[in-house]
């Protein structure tokens, strides 16, 4: 594994996103590379550049009229036919009435965000994140996905080695500094793996605080220095923000989140995500720590976009005259 960008690509470059076929397993090997000194804002799991690509698309959906003569129903006839028509039409009438008003409606501009509990970077990128919602007056939905830098049975980083000090010095104390973020190197060696951790989280975002045990995780690494491969640390830290600590418990013993787990790491490799953090804000593709104007440029974009699909696509006439 190398903590440096991708090469020929800056970190926090933005790009059009497209999922593509997912790499070969062996694909997701990790060395263990210095990072570039320009490029020290993500932590990347290859050495090479992953373009990423996100399709996007829409359905446009229709009624048609019915084609037999109506003369035939009787009154009783024609107040089913009315019902079911009004049940079958509720996105054309919607949409309908969104032009006629010009009022639009769009679903919350979606942020994917891939981290490991491990990287400071993916810490780091809260403030900018946060920094860029607030205020821009859109419903913005974040999501934060799983990626194992080092997964099992790729040997972890020792804090005591060189590398990690160097990092540190160079590029994430710096960056903490001018964030005013408190965040420092842990002393847990060798690093933990993170598959458990992960699969806490899936358990955790099915009670609706996969958001909350994220942030729990990155404060009890790199500021509580507490080993995040221990089930009891991770027990009591989802105790700690609500969450049932015995069923949690039970649930990491008997594997109960491992299958989604993967799934979720089949989805970025679906994306080729190879570093993080990386974030995908509609079709925009993130690499690193983003800034503040870059990602908010990102998100209107992306509420524009939507807003403009909700508005066109969808409209559809009706047999009672509407169009």
């Amino acid at each position: 594994m190398s903590d440096q960008a991708p090469t020929g690509q800056a970190p926090d470059q933005a790009s059009t996103d497209q999922p593509g076929p997912a790499p070969a397993a062996n694909d997701r090997v990790t060395s263990d590379q210095a990072m570039n000194d320009h490029a020290a804002t993500n932590h990347t799991a290859t050495d090479h550049t992953a373009t990423d690509h996100t399709v996007s698309g829409h359905t446009v959906s229709g009624h048609t009229a019915n084609d037999h003569a109506v003369n035939d129903h009787t009154a009783n006839d024609h107040a089913a036919h009315d019902r079911a028509r009004h049940d079958q039409a509720p996105q054309g009438r919607a949409a309908h009435d969104r032009a006629l008003t010009g009022q639009s409606k769009s679903d919350p501009v979606k942020i994917r965000i891939w981290s490991d509990y491990v990287c400071p970077f993916c810490m780091l990128a809260e403030g900018p994140l946060e920094e860029a919602i607030e205020g821009l007056g859109v419903d913005v939905e974040i999501e934060w996905k799983p990626f194992e830098l080092r997964p099992h049975p790729h040997p972890t980083l020792r804090p005591e080695d060189e590398y990690l000090p160097a990092v540190w010095q160079r590029a994430v104390y710096p960056m903490a500094r001018r964030m005013g973020v408190d965040i420092t190197l842990p002393t847990v060696s060798p690093q933990p793996y993170t598959r458990l951790a992960f699969e806490g989280y899936q358990y955790a975002a099915e009670q609706g605080k996969g958001a909350e045990y994220t942030a729990r995780m990155f404060r009890a690494f790199f500021q509580e220095d507490q080993d995040l491969g221990e089930p009891d640390v991770l027990i009591r830290l989802a105790e700690e923000i609500g969450l049932d600590g015995q069923a949690l418990r039970k649930a990491l013993g008997d594997g109960t989140y491992s299958a989604a787990h993967q799934d979720a790491l089949r989805e970025a490799a679906a994306h080729r995500i190879q570093s993080v953090p990386t974030l995908l804000v509609g079709d925009t593709r993130i690499e690193g720590v983003p800034g503040v104007p870059q990602l908010r440029k990102a998100i209107l974009d992306a509420q524009a976009a939507q807003e403009e699909q909700a508005t066109v696509h969808g409209a559809a006439c009706s047999v009672d005259g509407g169009c």
